[in-house]
């Protein structure tokens, strides 16, 4: 797999700023960061970063954080990129899809693309396929995922006691309860939680059934949901290193099957109080929106959202319930927004060219695709040309990630990284410039790197 120009610029501009310049530039920014950053030997250095090490991002929350045009409306299910594929409305890319994740294309002279690589994405894949196939793709209704709410008639074998009980739990009050859900989905498998509003804004306002491509709306839905429960999963960051490989898409695989897992697993417990809940991965209802909502990150210039914690490099999974007796969570902002405008790492990064680089938000597309129906335009924000990053997916059979890897806020949990997060939220501008430049001075942010594939295999007890 050939390194992308834009990948290779981006490696000629780190190769023209180094560590004395960084250094040189927190100065001029503030005493602290250059102190901090310079990771100096000396033991005056040594104390800062102790001092700081446990430095938090400024996060604040905010009562709300989307702005919609007049002419918004509830995206359809059969217009998102999946299903126009599968159905044919894209003739040219469902031609491409026919073999996709197949193997086919599997190189053993491109790293990351080999028979191994292949394994290890098709394992990761194995839990949520099984369990409930396609919702990655966004189909709803399917596996652990079905919409149906079990009774006791419906038992699948004597120790089945999976059903909507009867009665209802009661809780005391709404931060017991709180409690007990995020308790539970983080038992169960997750890494963050929040509880939104149910907000049909967010939601597919129909869905459709790509084998008999049949349209549904919310009719056939079994109750009137009230609260979202929003839950976020990490991605391998080695795996992600590798990206774009097979290796980087098995830690996309295993991140939607621990999603179906948990998920499954948190609609079960919430049934087994009373109350009717639904399971859903990429299907129902937009994931970015509600993970916003739920005040679990921001949202990007890659259309993905960024978690204080582990950046844009999760996976987002939900349920739907009737239950509403809870606190729910505000949206948060710490800066994400404001610093997309300035660093545009993640279009760099893109092989297809599919991200945008204006630098303000907006609420209609500007990419050569504006017109197509799977922009779900009217929301102010960046829009991405799904044609082309699928696309590309296509082209190399596996999906990307670059823009993930490239991405800043996608690095291990260190002392430096969290300090100059911390320092960008609440000094904007040149610290951006910054935080853009140290991701390459310590070595991140690289995409197509075969060095990465071998240390992902590496024996770490050697």
């Amino acid at each position: 797999m050939k390194e992308s120009e834009t990948n290779k610029q981006s490696k000629k501009s780190t190769n023209a700023f180094n560590r004395r310049d960084f250094i040189k530039m927190g100065a001029a920014v503030t005493a602290v960061g250059a102190a901090s950053v310079a990771a100096a030997k000396s033991k005056a250095i040594e104390k800062i970063v102790e001092d700081n090490k446990n430095a938090n991002i400024n996060i604040k929350s905010v009562d709300d954080v989307f702005e919609f045009d007049e002419n918004y409306k509830p995206f359809n299910q059969k217009d998102n990129i999946f299903m126009a594929t599968i159905t044919g409305r894209l003739p040219e890319l469902q031609k491409k899809m026919m073999g996709f994740h197949g193997p086919g294309d599997i190189d053993p002279d491109t790293p990351g693309m080999g028979r191994l690589d292949y394994a290890l994405k098709e394992g990761a894949y194995a839990g949520v396929e099984y369990m409930a196939p396609g919702t990655p793709a966004s189909i709803p209704n399917t596996g652990v995922n079905s919409w149906k709410q079990k009774t006791k008639e419906d038992k699948h074998h004597p120790f089945d006691y999976q059903y909507l009980f009867e009665d209802q739990y009661k809780f005391e009050n709404k931060n017991e309860s709180t409690n007990a859900i995020k308790k539970a989905a983080k038992l169960y498998g997750a890494d963050l939680v929040g509880i939104a509003r149910r907000d049909p804004r967010f939601d597919y306002g129909k869905f459709i059934d790509p084998l008999h491509k049949k349209e549904f709306g919310w009719e056939e839905f079994p109750f009137e949901p009230k609260s979202v429960i929003v839950m976020a999963f990490e991605m391998d960051y080695e795996a992600y290193s590798t990206a774009p490989t097979y290796v980087s898409e098995g830690g996309t695989g295993d991140a939607y099957s621990r999603i179906t897992k948990t998920t499954h697993q948190l609609a079960v417990f919430l049934r087994i109080l009373g109350y009717k809940a639904v399971a859903s991965c990429n299907d129902t209802g937009l994931n970015v929106p509600y993970a916003i909502s739920a005040g679990l990150g921001e949202g990007s210039r890659m259309g993905l959202l960024i978690t204080p914690k582990y950046g844009p490099r999760i996976r987002i999974g939900k349920v739907y319930t009737e239950f509403d007796f809870c606190n729910y969570d505000n949206p948060i902002e710490f800066g994400v927004t404001q610093f997309c405008e300035k660093c545009k790492k993640c279009a760099d990064a893109c092989p297809a060219n599919a991200i945008s680089r204006d630098e303000k938000r907006s609420f209609y597309p500007t990419h050569g695709n504006k017109n197509k129906f799977f922009n779900n335009a009217g929301v102010k924000k960046w829009y991405l040309d799904a044609e082309k990053c699928f696309g590309y997916w296509m082209q190399i059979n596996a999906g990307c990630g670059a823009c993930i890897s490239a991405c800043p806020y996608n690095k291990p949990d260190f002392w430096h990284h969290r300090l100059v997060d911390r320092l960008t939220a609440a000094t904007p501008g040149p610290m951006h410039d910054v935080m853009r430049e140290m991701d390459d001075i310590f070595g991140y942010g690289n995409t197509h790197d075969g060095e990465a594939v071998e240390k992902f295999w590496a024996n770490k007890d050697e």
